[in-house]
């Protein structure tokens, strides 16, 4: 392996389909060969593979509040993990709890997408009513739904609530409510 500086290295863009298995099957030859050859980019590639297994750590420990696509949470679920998911329909509520066998709580808002371009989430427990706002969130306007995954550890911790939830379409200095949700959570006994 050469450690001296590649003369093509490899985009990290690409470094991360490489790693995640998404590229076809004759650029992922190329890679490999590319790997053991070059130290530069095999250094890089060692930075996304750390990376990805703290941000693995963070996620399954259940400390952070993730927003997710659809088609992201179901690979999760083909891959064995024990995700309790509620879908909250346009402007309606749900009930609601967390179970110390879930890996993943999920609430799925319905809500129209098609022409937004931001979105921001405003939520307010009835627990303690701060509210509290996540701006720009990603989203897929294709699939009308925002899939929030919220702290385990927190929501394993509250007691009985309601949790209010506002998406709202900011454009420019203007906010447009998309939908009002509510989720009726029940703490785990």
């Amino acid at each position: 392996m050469k450690d001296s500086l590649c003369a093509a290295p490899i985009a990290f863009e690409t470094l991360i389909e490489y790693w995640l298995g998404e590229l076809p099957l004759p650029e992922t030859e190329r890679i490999d060969e590319h790997i053991v050859q070059c130290g530069q980019c095999a250094a890089r590639l060692g930075e996304i593979v750390a990376l990805s297994q703290a941000i693995r750590d963070v996620f399954r420990k259940g400390d952070i509040l993730v927003i997710l696509t659809p088609n992201f949470l179901e690979r999760l679920i083909s891959r064995g993990i024990q995700v309790r998911q509620y879908r909250c329909p346009l402007n309606g509520s749900v009930a609601c709890t967390v179970t110390p066998e879930d890996e993943l709580l999920v609430g799925r808002f319905e809500v129209p997408l098609a022409g937004v371009t931001r979105v921001d989430i405003l939520s307010r427990r009835s627990c303690d009513d701060a509210e509290h706002r996540l701006s720009d969130i990603p989203f897929d306007a294709q699939s009308n739904e925002i899939v929030v995954a919220p702290s385990l550890a927190r929501m394993q911790r509250l007691p009985s609530h309601d949790h209010f939830v506002r998406l709202v379409a900011v454009e420019g200095e203007t906010e447009r409510v998309l939908g009002e949700y509510t989720l009726h959570h029940t703490a785990h006994a």
